[in-house]
């Protein structure tokens, strides 16, 4: 078999996250500026809707396996 290596994923979840890694890059504990705060918060937002789709995904998965097992 022929194995390729994968480039390895970027540990951030959303692009917010990303763009907001690559600017703190080096910076340390520093305080944030306006644009990092700004990224911070759509960061937020896009995994907290992120978190949502992926819940009623599985509510509805589940929904259906209980169904399928347990017929009324």
């Amino acid at each position: 078999m022929n194995y390729q290596s994968k480039k390895p994923k970027s540990p951030s979840i959303t692009p917010s996250t990303a763009k907001l890694m690559q600017l703190r890059a080096g910076k340390g504990l520093g305080m944030l500026s306006q644009e990092e705060i700004e990224l911070l918060r759509k960061s937020k937002k896009e995994i907290s809707e992120m978190c949502r789709k992926y819940s009623k995904l599985i509510i509805q998965k589940s929904d259906k396996f209980i169904a399928k097992v347990m017929p009324r």
